[in-house]
C-alpha cells in the first residue's frame, strides 16, 4: 500500500500543476529560493524568470520568491487556490510597505528593491505568478 501512494501522490501532483503557465523573458528579475523564514509539511514546483508555480502543504510564515529591481515597470498575474488556512502573495516596496497582489497587478518600481512573498498561515493550496517587465522611459526636459 505504501509503494503505491508515493506514485499516486506524484501523478496527482503533476496533473495539479499542468495548469499553471509562466510568460514572457525577463532582464531584471532576480529569483530567489529563499525558504528560511518559511516552513511546510510540503513544497513542489518551480520558480523561475519569468514567474512560479508552486504548490504549498502546511505554509506556515513567508517565503521570498523575488526581488524586483528599480527603474523597470512590472506586470504580475497572480492566480491561487487556497484549499485550506491562509495563503497569499505580498509585494514589498523599498520603504516596507505591503501590498497584497491580487490578479492583475501593474507595478511601477522606482527606488530600491521590492520583493515578492508568499506567506501562510496554514496555507494549503496552489500559486502562479507571471511576469513581465519593462524599463521605465526617463523624460529629459
Amino acid at each position: 500500500m505504501a509503494l503505491l501512494l508515493k506514485p499516486l501522490c506524484l501523478i496527482v501532483l503533476l496533473l495539479a500543476l499542468t495548469g499553471c503557465t509562466i510568460t514572457t523573458d525577463q532582464e531584471a528579475l532576480e529569483p530567489v529560493d529563499d525558504s528560511n523564514e518559511a516552513s511546510y509539511d510540503a513544497r513542489s514546483g518551480t520558480v523561475t524568470e519569468d514567474g512560479a508555480c508552486l504548490q504549498y502543504q502546511n505554509l506556515e510564515g513567508n517565503e521570498t520568491l523575488y526581488v524586483l529591481k528599480s527603474n523597470h515597470t512590472y506586470t504580475i498575474d497572480v492566480q491561487q487556490r487556497t484549499q485550506e488556512g491562509e495563503l497569499g502573495v505580498v509585494l514589498i516596496d523599498s520603504f516596507g510597505r505591503v501590498q497584497v497582489l491580487r490578479e492583475r497587478n501593474l507595478i511601477e518600481c522606482l527606488h530600491g528593491d521590492y520583493v515578492i512573498k508568499v506567506f501562510g498561515n496554514g496555507g494549503s493550496g496552489t500559486v502562479s505568478i507571471s511576469l513581465e517587465s519593462r524599463d521605465l522611459a526617463i523624460a529629459n526636459g
